[in-house]
């Protein structure tokens, strides 16, 4: 039953995929030179390091080395 099940969800999934047009979600950018994309580039730059240290403390006992996160 619950493989299935399984098929069941695959089969409508792929179908609403196909049947319809599936477009890749997309984000949200500011315009080019506008007061939001520089306030959203100072918050980036504000919370820069804040990120790095949430980052490199997530993957340290994966990695030998910190990663590096890029501001964009």
């Amino acid at each position: 039953m619950k493989g299935f099940v399984r098929i069941l969800v695959v089969a409508i999934s792929l179908t609403a995929c196909f049947g319809f047009k599936c477009e890749a979600k997309t984000f949200y950018t500011p315009p080019v030179k506008s007061i939001e994309e520089l306030y959203q580039d100072i918050f980036v730059s504000l919370l820069g390091v804040e990120i790095d240290k949430a980052v490199d403390s997530y993957y340290k006992d994966v990695l030998n080395e910190p990663p590096t996160v890029y501001p964009y």
